[in-house]
């Protein structure tokens, strides 16, 4: 950065101006009574643009929405896929755009965002202000990396969001998953065994819809999980599985014998699962009260508790690990990158679960009540028969 310092006369007397170049952007400042003020604030801009704090005048315009364009375009082209991007942009444009998006970016401050966020709360669940807050945040987060904002200024730092209540994941039993399979084929035999997958193998709804017939490795009673279909609205995307890592998941041989039925004669690179009506692959199903999907009509013909499908993967994780005790098995089956998610987010306590434990518990204190009686009696026996008994 170059800069002057020159003094110039007025009618109250001798006043000092300071002359510099910054980022393409000539400045000139005047109006200072002394020298050493002229030259304290050339200093201080020296220290601002050496430590990237220093902000040009053009980008003291810029508005969100102006900042969010330039966010929409880094997250396209492959980054996101285009159901998230969607999903971003209904966030933005119902609940971030109408209050921000005028706004120039260096006008926002940390109480105001903190208001906005509190006002939402009262008509948005703690997601739904989670969501529009990440979005606003991340504009910020930009501007700053952008040299709009200055380091260390974002006013969406140490913002108070509401508290998210943590849902106990849901689980269907071995039984009640065989009993809903049977009467989901019923329906069609395709969404039997696409219950068996769900709720055996643990995958995704969206990996498992994705499956084609080479997936299927029916010599070693494995699946291959490679890819994901995602819906929105009427369009889908087909991309690498959430993590962006390919696994191997087990097949007990009930899923095995249905998926050698269901793709017998197919070719390769065919779909396991055949879509729904005009849709490529099968919906997505929900048990809403609005909703009467075959998923939803099997729940209530099985007789089994209203959860919704991605219970069927909460499921898979509770009984392999109640089965096996394998956590680091059950976790590579999931595709969970720490064991921590497995058996926090996933993982859960069935009736049965409890009374194995209490069994198990109450095992071990009659196991160490016998020995402590054993000890007891050899103790207490006199010497020459403890000699006896020795011998």
């Amino acid at each position: 950065m170059r800069g002057t310092v020159k003094s110039y006369k007025t009618k109250h007397g001798k006043r000092w101006e300071v002359f510099y170049t910054c980022q393409k952007e000539r400045v000139h400042k005047r109006g200072f009574e002394s020298r050493d003020d002229a030259q304290s604030f050339l200093d201080e801009k020296t220290v601002e643009m050496s430590t990237g704090t220093y902000i040009t005048k053009d980008k003291l315009r810029i508005t969100v929405e102006e900042e969010y364009r330039e966010l929409r375009e880094g997250h396209s082209g492959g980054i996101h896929a285009d159901s998230t991007l969607r999903r971003e942009d209904a966030v933005w444009r119902n609940h971030v755009k109408p209050r921000w998006g005028h706004r120039k970016i260096n006008a926002i401050r940390y109480s105001e965002v903190q208001a906005w966020v509190a006002e939402l709360s009262k008509s948005q669940s703690p997601s739904s202000v989670e969501k529009a807050f990440t979005i606003l945040n991340e504009i910020m987060n930009l501007a700053i990396k952008d040299h709009i904002l200055p380091r260390g200024a974002n006013p969406c730092s140490d913002i108070d969001l509401p508290k998210r209540r943590k849902a106990e994941a849901k689980a269907f039993t071995f039984d009640e998953v065989i009993r809903i399979a049977e009467c989901a084929g019923e329906i069609d035999v395709k969404y039997r065994v696409l219950i068996l997958v769900l709720g055996f193998c643990g995958l995704r709804w969206g990996e498992a819809i994705a499956l084609t017939v080479d997936d299927v490795d029916l010599d070693h009673n494995q699946i291959h999980v490679t890819k994901s279909a995602t819906q929105s609205g009427r369009t889908w995307d087909e991309k690498g599985t959430k993590t962006n890592r390919n696994r191997i998941v087990p097949m007990p041989e009930i899923v095995k014998s249905a998926l050698a039925s269901l793709i017998d004669g197919r070719l390769p690179g065919s779909r396991v699962f055949s879509g729904d009506g005009n849709y490529p692959y099968p919906v997505q199903q929900s048990i809403a009260d609005r909703h009467d999907g075959w998923y939803k009509k099997s729940l209530i013909a099985a007789g089994a508790p209203l959860y919704p499908p991605k219970a069927l993967r909460s499921t898979f994780a509770t009984l392999a690990l109640q089965a096996s005790g394998d956590l680091k098995a059950v976790q590579k089956a999931m595709g969970h990158a720490s064991a921590k998610m497995t058996t926090d987010v996933y993982a859960t306590a069935t009736p049965e679960s409890f009374n194995r434990l209490r069994d198990s518990m109450d095992d071990g204190i009659d196991e160490a009540n016998a020995r402590a009686a054993l000890t007891q009696r050899v103790d207490s026996t006199p010497p020459e028969r403890a000699n006896g008994l020795n011998g």
